[in-house]
């Protein structure tokens, strides 16, 4: 094939470019994402540097790299867009390759850097147009089963035969719009990602929701929107999850409440399922589609495209050998190629291995045959079955060029191209994989230990390299697919510096993070396992930064007595050292708060207050005021819990100019002086304190204002009722923001404005935001938050003598209770039950209420004991 036409003609090709104004929007959100220049951005989204170069110089460039650009920039591209009209020669150039989307065969190709020996090159790129050939009947029988309210379909069939193929291809052509929420599963049972992690990840990226804490709350947050609308799920190659009966085995009995989820009554959406075996769950219900081979007129037209030259018997013969399989006929007729496309010389070379009929010794075959003809690519192969495909589906270029470390710069694309070429590396959009019985056979292929770490090493920098924002999703991903292949590489400090610096992102001179990273609180359950994983395999120095986030993820999962345990570890550790770094004085200071956050939680006020105590003593000596800030609010928490708002909005107030790096003394000057300016006259005053408590650019500073705002407003309500109007101010302050950091932290505002409602007896607004509390509560499995609503709500209904309201709050409450260590919130919720039980003469339950609620009380020293005492008193005297 020559390597350009004679003529070079000329033709008119759309391109597109940035505008002005977009040009400079694009240049503000590359900083506001972290990107310290052009050059990792085009590197971390896989983009081609010539290709950003352009964009950001605005040049003209094709439609899908200007919108892989713009959705990398989270842009919307119509917004930003200059359409041109320019004349394009017909040969296509290097840097084309990647950016091609219509199908229109290229028959003239001129590659600039390398010379690559196929004929047929440019017929590749049609290849996914023609993926689907002869599979008409089986899109019409598919969507027939969806047009008659089929919610989950499971098409099974061999490996290779086009199950996956053909669903997404179901998604595309019948209307369903994007996005689809994918769960690809990986070939191994034990590397399969629990559906947990997945279900966050739909959450977190599609739905824009922070998860639940537990499996059951985050499926009920997924049920909540499949109800709204329609999207399309695809769960891919669900066959290593099952037994031999075709059942869950014991470690994926999740995938059994996904499905109860997907098939739900009034779930809008469809779910396709691909599996090489059939699913055999009576809880589980499904329609079946059996997808068999293509058929040999299916074939015959494949081949024709190809231009292979057909041997009607030859072909009718190998066809009936492999059953008509999608993958053996794509790799067949690539390799027939390499026979100048003719099929009978294939044969004559090739009869024996291609008449064994089975997919997986045709793929095994290919493997043989590329080490004795072209090693680099064999090894490239060999290498890509590490990745997992599954968490991250796909990979960029530069995840298969860092393979390729022993192989010159300059010959790698050659090996890509190679595998390319023979069908045995799938490729689209820039985006590379392995089909599943390819990246079997690559992963028995490889023995040496020493190379698999190197492998493991390899991927797992590649995946760093990719993260510079740990509030972007899809970089916290590749942060923790880096984990996981560090961790396979024995590399557990370079676990530490992921976890640490790229999933929480904290950094070397501010520590801050590692107690208040927004992703502690959407990964709780998964960091607490990463933190787990690698602590008895880290130095000192690094076991020390480590445990803290183990520590809080404990608290926040409501096993305090474990994060009192974690607390004591840091601080034996920090002592063994024996130094005074700002590390070690962080890592002191984060001990005693967990410390005096978990004893708060489980009801020991008192040790709790020495706790933080000792943690503010602990900051002083640091110069970072993060540290200082961090520690004076969990002083300012026990000091609430305590009744003493006046020492606790001391704490917060310095804590809250600390954090945002204002000067300490005039601020808290002029905000003293609030106190004493008339009401009347407040607003205005108060406008130049809040300036800084704007929302932020990111979730974790949004939290972190709002803590500090909302603990203000509690400081209030406790207060007098002339300093009220105050609590009204930083709580609907709070709730600004709230509204910019997460469901939680919306709900604790809407709490604090009914209380203060409540104190000055206004009943309908107090009333109002109780019940935007409760509503909020949908979905929320925080249990802290779920059980302090709760407690609230069921008083009120006390205060307003609806004793039935209160007692459904107050068992609710109870049962909510039972398997946590709040134990102060015990005692309440015992001691709450009781009052109701008399007011409604169940004399002999309030008894047995009030002794639970007494035997807390005592045991945690509480004042509410001497309550419990005179109820349980005048119980036992029969007094109503």
């Amino acid at each position: 094939m020559p390597n350009s036409s004679p003529d070079n003609k000329k033709k008119q090709r759309i391109t597109y470019k940035a505008s002005m104004q977009g040009i400079e929007k694009a240049t503000r959100t590359l900083q506001r994402l972290g990107f310290g220049s052009k050059k990792l951005f085009g590197e971390s989204k896989g983009i081609s540097r010539s290709t950003v170069t352009k964009f950001f110089q605005r040049q003209p460039i094709q439609l899908d790299s200007f919108k892989s650009i713009c959705e990398a920039l989270t842009l919307d591209w119509a917004e930003i867009v200059e359409i041109t009209e320019e004349e394009k020669s017909e040969r296509l150039e290097a840097e084309d390759w990647e950016t091609i989307t219509d199908f229109t065969v290229v028959k003239d190709i001129t590659v600039l850097q390398n010379e690559i020996p196929r004929d047929n090159l440019a017929e590749e790129f049609t290849d996914r147009y023609h993926e689907w050939i002869g599979r008409e009947k089986d899109l019409e029988a598919l969507n027939e089963l969806i047009r008659q309210g089929t919610k989950v379909v499971v098409i099974y069939g061999k490996g290779g035969v086009g199950k996956t193929t053909l669903a997404e291809h179901l998604f595309s052509t019948y209307g369903f719009t994007p996005p689809i929420l994918e769960f690809r599963v990986a070939k191994e049972s034990k590397q399969v990602d629990p559906v947990e992690n997945i279900v966050d990840d739909w959450l977190q990226q599609i739905f824009k929701q922070k998860p639940g804490r537990n499996l059951r709350a985050k499926l009920d947050q997924l049920k909540h929107h499949l109800q709204r609308k329609k999207f399309c799920i695809l769960v891919d190659n669900i066959e290593s999850t099952l037994d031999q009966d075709g059942k869950f085995t014991e470690n994926h009995r999740d995938f059994v409440e996904l499905f109860r989820i997907l098939n739900s009554k009034y779930v809008q959406s469809i779910t396709l399922v691909t599996s090489r075996e059939k699913i055999c769950e009576p809880e589980i219900h499904y329609e079946g589609y059996r997808l068999e081979g293509l058929s040999y007129s299916s074939w015959k037209k494949f081949f024709g495209i190809r231009s292979v030259e057909i041997n009607e018997p030859v072909l009718m013969e190998i066809h009936e050998a492999y059953g008509g399989n999608t993958k053996a006929m794509r790799i067949i007729s690539a390799n027939v190629c390499e026979f100048e496309n003719n099929l009978n010389s294939y044969w004559e070379e090739n009869s024996k291995e291609l008449l064994q009929g089975e997919l997986k010794n045709l793929v095994s075959t290919q493997f043989e045959r590329l080490q004795k003809t072209d090693h680099e690519a064999y090894s490239l192969l060999c290498r890509l079955g590490f990745y997992r495909y599954q968490y991250i589906p796909r990979v960029e270029r530069r995840g298969l060029l860092c393979l390729l470390w022993d192989v010159p710069e300059d010959r790698r694309m050659r090996a890509v191209i190679s595998l390319r070429n023979r069908d045995l590396l799938d490729f689209h959009k820039g985006n590379y994989w392995l089909h599943p019985v390819i990246q079997a056979e690559a992963t028995t292929r490889l023995r040496s230990e020493h190379e698999q770490k190197k492998i493991h090493q390899e991927i797992a920098d590649f995946y760093f390299n990719s993260v510079y924002n740990s509030e972007d999703l899809a970089q916290v991903k590749s942060a923790f697919e880096a984990f996981y292949h560090f961790h396979k590489a024995q590399a557990f400090e370079r676990c530490s510096e992921t976890l640490l610096y790229k999933i929480l992102g904290a950094e070397k001179t501010n520590y801050e993070n590692l107690r208040c990273s927004v992703n502690i609180w959407n990964y709780t359950s998964r960091i607490l396992e990463l933190g787990k994983s690698i602590l008895n395999n880290l130095a000192s120095e690094e076991r020390l930064l480590n445990l803290i986030p183990v520590g809080v993820c404990y608290s926040d999962l409501g096993k305090n007595f474990k994060a009192l345990e974690i607390s004591q570890e840091i601080l034996d550790t920090a002592d063994n050292l024996n130094s005074s770094t700002e590390e070690v004085i962080f890592a002191k200071t984060a001990a005693h708060s967990i410390a005096g956050r978990a004893n708060r939680l489980i009801g020991k006020f008192q040790e709790s207050l020495r706790s933080c105590e000792a943690a503010t003593k602990t900051a002083n000596s640091s110069k970072q005021p993060q540290t200082k800030a961090l520690a004076l609010y969990e002083l300012g928490r026990a000091y609430l819990d305590l009744e003493k708002p006046g020492r606790a909005l001391r704490c917060f107030v310095v804590a809250a100019f600390q954090a945002v790096g204002m000067k300490v003394a005039e601020e808290i000057y002029e905000f003293a002086g609030l106190l004493f300016v008339p009401m009347q006259d407040l607003s205005t005053r108060i406008e130049k304190v809040l300036s800084k408590y704007e929302p932020g650019d990111t979730a974790s500073n949004n939290i972190k204002k709002f803590r500090i705002l909302y603990s203000i407003a509690q400081c209030f309500n406790l207060m007098p009722l002339p300093l009220s109007p105050l609590a009204k101010i930083f709580a609907s302050k709070a709730l600004t923001i709230a509204e910019q950091a997460d469901k939680s932290s919306t709900t604790w505002a809407y709490l604090e404005l009914a209380i203060y409602y409540s104190r000055i007896d206004e009943k309908n607004y107090s009333k109002e935001f109780y019940q935007k509390a409760e509503v909020n509560l949908v979905g929320e499995d925080e249990t802290f938050v779920i059980v302090t609503v709760l407690g609230r709500i069921a008083a009120w209904h006390y205060q307003q003598c609806r004793f039935l309201q209160a007692l459904e709050k107050y068992r609710e409450l109870e049962e909510t209770l039972r398997e946590t260590d709040f134990l102060y919130l015990k005692a309440y919720a015992y001691y709450g039950l009781s009052i109701t039980y008399h007011q409604l003469e169940s004399f002999t339950s309030a008894f047995q209420a009030c002794d639970h609620a007494l035997a807390i009380a005592n045991e945690l020293n509480l004042p509410l004991a001497s309550k419990c005492q005179a109820l349980k008193n005048k119980l036992l005297r029969g007094v109503t």
